[in-house]
């Protein structure tokens, strides 16, 4: 096992966010954020404990916002972009105002089907602050169902899985190709978790995974009867804290 290490680590953000939620009508908000944190990693395992604050402009009015930040992680995958068999799982909770709580759960499982073939299951669950439109959840803006990205459903908790037959066809130096046939479901809820909107997906991604590249192209079927085909290029870097 590897020996464990502590840092202390200092994290500002600044950035524009605008969305289309399902059936709403655009939001923009603009976020600017400061956090710090002790981290201990050991082995797998890695816990980050600190104090986070935040200052957003949103329809014309101001607004601050702070609290303690915990972060939970293990990530057992043999490969960060090309798993082959494994599981991670991470846990993010921002305490916010001593009066609100966000959180994120996120967990993946990689088992290999013979030689060329992979399982892998995702699923978790957030919850939020639907009394803040820039604090809500919003189901689909970290691929948890890619047909949602442009138009995620709205809610303060929200959960999701999903599972992907891999079929593993060449490998070089660029990495390798795979097809998924996957499927994935999410359901948004309310306040006590009464629920909202639900939606579900399946489809086909052909996969270039690796740090040079990492590109996908998509072949998506979903519960209103509509396609969506795209690409993606790259490994979207998302944040380790609750916070949208």
């Amino acid at each position: 096992m590897r020996e464990g290490y502590r840092r202390w680590e200092i994290n500002a953000k600044a950035g524009s966010r605008r969305l289309t939620p399902e059936g709403s009508e655009p939001l923009e908000w603009d976020r600017y954020s400061l956090a710090w944190s002790g981290i201990y990693s050991r082995g797998l395992f890695r816990a980050s404990l600190g104090y986070a604050g935040e200052f957003i402009q949103f329809d014309g009015e101001d607004s601050t916002h702070h609290g303690p930040l915990l972060v939970l992680a293990w990530d057992g995958l043999d490969d960060p972009f090309d798993p082959a068999e494994g599981f991670s799982a991470s846990l993010s909770a921002w305490w916010m105002d001593s009066s609100s709580l966000l959180a994120r759960m996120d967990l993946l499982w990689v088992t290999p089907l013979g030689e060329r073939w992979r399982l892998l299951v995702k699923g978790g669950a957030t919850a939020g602050d639907a009394s803040r439109p820039y604090h809500s959840v919003y189901l689909g803006t970290r691929e948890e169902l890619l047909s949602l990205a442009s138009r995620p459903l709205a809610g303060e908790n929200a959960a999701w899985g999903g599972v992907a037959f891999r079929r593993v066809f060449q490998r070089s130096l660029w990495g390798t190709v795979n097809l998924d046939i996957l499927a994935n479901v999410g359901q948004s809820y309310g306040p006590s978790w009464e629920r909202l909107e639900s939606a579900w997906e399946a489809g086909l991604a052909l996969s270039l995974p690796g740090g040079f590249l990492n590109g996908r192209l998509l072949a998506i079927y979903d519960d209103r009867s509509e396609w969506t085909f795209g690409f993606t290029i790259g490994r979207p870097l998302w944040d380790t804290d609750p916070m949208p």
